[in-house]
């Protein structure tokens, strides 16, 4: 299971990338074609963050894998639930679209939201991978991966349910904004900044898969955990981001949180620099 996470890490580390370019893309078309309302009071970072994770569920399905795709491949498949299944699989398959649950209502509009109408997409589209994994992927189309999505997106739309109810009675007249994505990018930092022995990240991973020198130590592309941890000031750039996001948008909803989020995101930062710099020249 450690595993399978480890690898889901680095997979949303390039789901994250490709997300920029993606919704570069769909921001220009929509900015040449007037329809700037998505772009504005923040939202834009929120459909981006969708489009992040719609390629992230594109990549660990295999629906982006097309140099693996035809149709003479195996075409295996299970109609019986729960027979001969590792568990830890069901429970990822679940995790994987419980994210679902809570970007659908938040992407639509008001009079879309509805618990029928979020099951019945997420339905579709769970169905549609499996198709498309039994005919062409040459993956097992399984009906558990059919029930956990579904069931993952359902608990999703619950917690979106639950959070909406809460922040509306406690939001006192504030609206979400710049402020609010303060903590998602603090967040979203610490998760690929924070390092475990020896001493590496999975920012650091993905950012050597491009060539991005992390060390000055590094040969070749080689990850050396000698000299300077460059990317530390990247995490550290970031972390002040998010800070000075939520200061200077301190109205949002969330920009409280967030900023004391980015607050122990920037300490941690300088705190690891600082080791960093005294173990390189003391």
């Amino acid at each position: 299971m450690r595993e399978n996470f480890s690898k889901g890490a680095m997979l949303l580390a390039q789901a994250l990338i490709a997300g920029i370019i993606v919704y570069s893309v769909i921001a220009a078309v929509l900015k040449v074609s007037g329809r700037t309302k998505s772009l504005k009071n923040g939202n834009w970072f929120l459909h981006y963050l969708f489009t992040v994770y719609l390629i992230f569920v594109g990549i660990v399905t295999g629906m982006f894998s097309f140099d693996a795709w035809g149709i003479h491949g195996a075409h295996n498949y299970n109609l019986i639930p729960f027979t001969d299944e590792d568990f830890s699989y069901i429970v990822l398959n679940f995790l994987l679209f419980l994210p679902m649950g809570v970007f659908l209502p938040l992407v639509q509009s008001r009079e879309k939201r509805s618990l029928k109408k979020t099951m019945l997409i997420i339905f579709l589209l769970s169905l549609f991978i499996e198709t498309i994994q039994f005919f062409f992927v040459g993956r097992l189309a399984d009906i558990d991966d059919l029930l956990a999505n579904t069931l993952g997106g359902m608990i999703g739309y619950i917690i979106y349910k639950t959070a909406a109810s809460l922040t509306e009675r406690f939001r006192n007249g504030k609206t979400a904004g710049m402020g609010t994505y303060s903590l998602v990018i603090s967040a979203i930092t610490l998760f690929f900044g924070f390092t475990f022995p020896p001493m590496i990240c999975y920012g650091d991973m993905i950012l050597a898969r491009f060539g991005i020198p992390i060390w000055s130590g590094n040969q070749n592309g080689i990850i050396s955990l000698d000299g300077l941890h460059y990317s530390l000031y990247l995490y550290l750039g970031l972390s002040v981001l998010g800070l000075a996001t939520a200061i200077k948008y301190s109205d949002d909803l969330g920009s409280k949180s967030g900023k004391y989020v980015s607050l122990v995101s920037v300490l941690y930062f300088v705190v690891k620099i600082i080791l960093n710099l005294i173990q390189t020249y003391l």
